[in-house]
């Protein structure tokens, strides 16, 4: 008999840390392991877990650091997206924000990039 795997659904919040910067990265997971390691899909979040592995990979100091938070659980995957785009939008002019669609699905693939989310790359 298979076990019933329950599955979670939460928005949460990635906080990247370099010297010259603190950034902040919304979005939205759905698991049936809760310590599945996950801390974002976003271009930012990715491009600093590389560089954290890279700097282990050649035993160099790693002065990254990406920490996540599980803000709010939700019953449906719906309700998650909804909530996770409410709060991008809320944080979205933010100094401190990096991410570059405003919540829900995300960008989809091959869509055109505007000047202001270019910025928010760089």
């Amino acid at each position: 008999m298979q076990a019933d795997n329950k599955l979670y659904h939460y928005v949460y919040e990635t906080k990247i840390i370099t010297p010259e910067r603190f950034m902040l990265y919304y979005g939205k997971h759905s698991t049936d392991n809760l310590k599945d390691g996950y801390q974002g899909s976003g271009l930012v979040v990715v491009n600093a877990l590389k560089k954290i592995e890279r700097l282990k990979r050649e035993n160099k100091t790693v002065n990254i650091f990406v920490y996540t938070n599980i803000l709010k659980f939700f019953d449906t995957q719906k309700e998650a997206f909804d909530y996770e785009e409410k709060i991008i939008q809320a944080e979205y002019d933010s100094e401190f924000n990096v991410n570059i669609a405003k919540g829900g699905l995300g960008l989809a693939k091959g869509s055109k990039i505007s000047e202001e989310t270019k910025q928010k790359i760089r």
